[in-house]
């Protein structure tokens, strides 16, 4: 069962190594510059930092295969989340959804 997930996923985005590879030199980047605005410190991750990486996960998916409709819509809600946490952030918290 996981070998025909691994297969049938490594058809759509290619190699499993190759693809989270991708991401992580992408989101290198983006928290290298996150670091060098002061936003954060070497040693943080916060809520943002969480979107942008499943957004940029998606956007390396996407570079395999851009026509893949889940993957876009993946990144709508993922900038979604991170437009909702970032407008909770200017005035000053979250609120309880439970």
């Amino acid at each position: 069962m996981i070998d025909e997930i691994v297969a049938e996923r490594g058809g759509a985005y290619g190699s499993p190594r190759a693809n989270h590879s991708t991401t992580a030199d992408m989101f290198e980047v983006w928290r290298e510059r996150r670091i060098d605005a002061g936003a954060i410190t070497s040693d943080e991750f916060d809520a943002v930092d969480t979107v942008v990486f499943n957004i940029l996960q998606k956007l390396s998916r996407l570079a395999q295969t851009s026509h893949h409709r889940d993957s876009w819509a993946d990144v709508s809600g993922y900038a979604l989340n991170g437009l909702e946490i970032t407008r909770l952030d200017a005035f000053g918290g979250d609120r309880d959804d439970g």
